[in-house]
């Protein structure tokens, strides 16, 4: 199974690999720059409306370069308003070479009303930074790492996203 991914955030790309591992045991993941055309900081639908772009501009891309892959995967992260309050999501949309396509959300880290704002306004990723101390927190195993005390990170939660669009794509009666 071969798969092209609209980022090369390594986390992003490890955790696709981790989720379509628990499908099918003979993988390739490869990663392309694809644009989300959403803003830095996505906020309800564009959360969608990213990871959806992103899955898109992998398969053209696929296409452009005369590429063969099985799947093509977009990855988006950003805070959508659900029963009143604010979570960080991570959506996964696939697409087959057909253009079907088949969504995943994985877990939801909760925002405090206190940092919206900021959030809103420069990134969740800014916030974290500042909160933590550090630079780039955004990268590799991402901002939830560290309010997670290390032990939920980027790459799990693309992977629980990813493995949640993949129901569809791996059980045809599921569709």
């Amino acid at each position: 199974m071969k798969l092209l991914v609209g980022t090369k955030n390594p986390g992003k790309l490890e955790g696709v690999k981790e989720a379509i591992l628990v499908y099918y045991s003979d993988v390739v993941i490869d990663g392309c720059d694809a644009e989300s055309g959403v803003s830095d900081q996505p906020v309800n639908d564009e959360t969608l409306v990213g990871a959806r772009n992103r899955a898109k501009e992998a398969l053209n891309y696929s296409l452009r370069n005369g590429l063969q892959y099985d799947l093509f995967v977009g990855i988006e992260e950003g805070i959508v308003e659900l029963y009143g309050k604010w979570f960080n999501a991570n959506i996964a949309v696939v697409l087959d070479p057909n253009g079907n396509e088949y969504i995943g959300l994985g877990p939801l880290l909760p925002i405090p009303n206190f940092y919206l704002d900021d959030i809103k306004a420069s990134g969740l990723g800014h916030v974290m930074n500042k909160m933590f101390d550090k630079q780039s927190l955004n990268i590799g195993l991402g901002d939830i790492y560290n309010l997670t005390n290390n032990s939920v990170s980027r790459i799990h939660v693309t992977k629980e996203s990813v493995i949640m669009a993949l129901t569809s794509f791996y059980n045809s009666n599921w569709r």
